[in-house]
């Protein structure tokens, strides 16, 4: 009896502190894992440290950069998320925060002519003047807007970035007003920069040429080209564009730059995106970065969603 009661004892013990070890090991467990998080995060934004290589998919894709060049890389990935994600890539639009006088400094901002009841935003566009033969004034402000542009390019080579958009305008060059032929040039010169800098390959153009329709146009592309046509017309950036939303109130300036977009997507030979500019130009009234916003809200509704290509045909 008394033996019975013993071993009744032992395992008694050993089940509790079998309970105890298991509930040390789960909290060390938790406890490591909580630093190795807090060590793999620091690491990452860390300046000091280098990465070899990255894995992604099938690709290994050689690095001699530090963590902010990683974090850039894979900024680039496919799945840019929802409307409410867009924060990720853009501002807010700042109007819904101005005050009355705020708002009406931004329209007293804009030229004479922009503010006149008659402006017509998609005639103003569509004549836009060719680089060569816009005025010292013109020139100035174009310049200024290629600048806005290339410096939120996240590309290696922005020269070429400044010097495609810029052919995109000019009539004399082979890329005038042409999606396609330019998007074709911009990628493989890119291509053969990286291939000459130790056999470097950017996700964009490695991966997600497999998933793309045969004829596309990158979004960042598209949304430089729409904010550079839309800049131009209302005479300065995205402040400008702002300026002249709060001119003509959110409604009826979605219904100019959907009417305007389309136009010139028709106009640049990408008539197949049409149908879904009404709803892009919905969201992008939310941003300040109109371009973008639209190009990327296209890219989510085209025939390969989210890829950061927008399928031209």
């Amino acid at each position: 009896m008394e033996d019975n009661k013993f071993m009744k004892r032992i395992a008694l013990f050993t089940a509790l502190l079998m309970t105890i070890t298991g509930v040390s090991s789960l909290t060390s467990i938790g406890d490591y894992s909580k630093n190795e998080s807090e060590s793999m995060s620091s690491a990452i934004h860390s300046e000091d440290i280098e990465y070899d290589y990255v894995t992604v998919d099938e690709n290994t894709i050689s690095l001699d950069s530090s963590a902010s060049d990683v974090e850039t890389l894979f900024s680039n990935m496919e799945g840019e998320g929802s409307e409410n994600e867009e924060q990720g890539f853009n501002e807010p639009s700042p109007i819904d925060e101005m005050t009355k006088e705020e708002k009406a400094e931004a329209v007293a901002s804009l030229s004479s002519e922009v503010r006149a009841e008659d402006f017509d935003l998609e005639k103003k566009v569509e004549e836009m003047p060719s680089v060569n033969e816009m005025t010292d004034q013109e020139k100035e402000l174009f310049d200024s807007l290629v600048k806005e542009e290339v410096k939120a390019y996240d590309g290696e080579d922005k020269e070429l970035y400044a010097e495609m958009l810029v052919n995109f305008f000019d009539e004399d060059s082979e890329y005038y007003f042409d999606l396609n032929s330019a998007q074709e040039e911009l990628e493989n010169n890119i291509e053969e920069v990286q291939e000459d800098t130790d056999g470097v390959m950017m996700l964009a153009s490695k991966k997600k040429k497999r998933t793309r329709a045969k004829v596309a146009i990158g979004t960042k592309f598209a949304a430089s080209v729409l904010n550079l046509a839309i800049g131009t017309a209302v005479g300065g950036g995205s402040g400008a564009i702002t300026a002249y939303i709060v001119k003509k109130g959110k409604k009826e300036a979605q219904r100019v730059f959907t009417k305007t977009v389309v136009s010139r997507l028709k106009a640049w030979g990408a008539p197949k995106l049409a149908w879904a500019v009404g709803a892009a130009v919905g969201v992008a009234m939310n941003y300040a970065d109109i371009g973008t916003v639209i190009a990327k809200q296209i890219d989510k509704r085209d025939s390969y969603p989210n890829n950061g290509w927008i399928d031209i045909r």
